[in-house]
């Protein structure tokens, strides 16, 4: 998925777009994985 970003990013010939898209990717696990912990940390009982 990454490598498809950045090929697309470089399509346009941008390295300011290429640099966005490698942010939104890293904000995106960013989120999914404090998710996890959230959730882990909720069925736990606040262990």
């Amino acid at each position: 998925m990454l490598i498809e970003l950045i090929v697309l990013g470089w399509d346009t010939e941008s390295p300011s777009e290429i640099l966005f898209i490698f942010v939104l990717y890293k904000l995106y696990w960013g989120t999914i994985i404090i998710t996890i912990i959230d959730n882990l940390i909720i069925n736990f009982g606040g262990i």
